[in-house]
């Protein structure tokens, strides 16, 4: 059985192990990750984290992605492009963005959100299939 965004989202933020995460793949890409905020606050990198409990959205681009250049153009053109810190990784070759999302912040609103992400970005339409993983490494 398939998990929705939403119940993917509980296991991960009630999940007891560290370095827990969801991806979320479409055809067998990664479109978006998604982590929690005590995980990240360990990590090399400097992302303003909202507080502990929150979750931490991730997109990344990189040549390797199918229609990786206007995949990125529709996120540099979202509404929600503001809400995303820009990080560097592996000298350049990947542009990676971080968006801390609160605590307090709704489940079901935290999946509208992510729907609304890989439908504008990916352009992935509500009935095409999503495969997605929580699992701790």
């Amino acid at each position: 059985m398939k998990n929705t965004i939403e119940n993917s989202l509980k296991s991960l933020i009630t999940s007891q192990f560290p370095k827990t995460q969801m991806d979320v793949f479409h055809k067998g890409l990664v479109v978006l990750q998604v982590f929690n905020q005590s995980d990240v606050k360990n990590w090399s990198f400097d992302i303003p984290l909202n507080e502990e409990g929150g979750i931490v959205l991730n997109l990344f681009f990189n040549k390797n992605k199918k229609n990786n250049k206007e995949n990125y153009s529709r996120f540099e053109e979202s509404p929600f492009f503001k809400d995303f810190i820009f990080v560097e990784l592996n000298r350049g070759k990947i542009k990676s963005f971080y968006s801390p999302i609160p605590r307090a912040t709704p489940i079901g609103e935290i999946a509208r959100m992510i729907n609304t992400i890989i439908s504008q970005v990916y352009q992935i339409g509500p009935g095409e299939p999503l495969d997605i993983l929580v699992r701790a490494f």
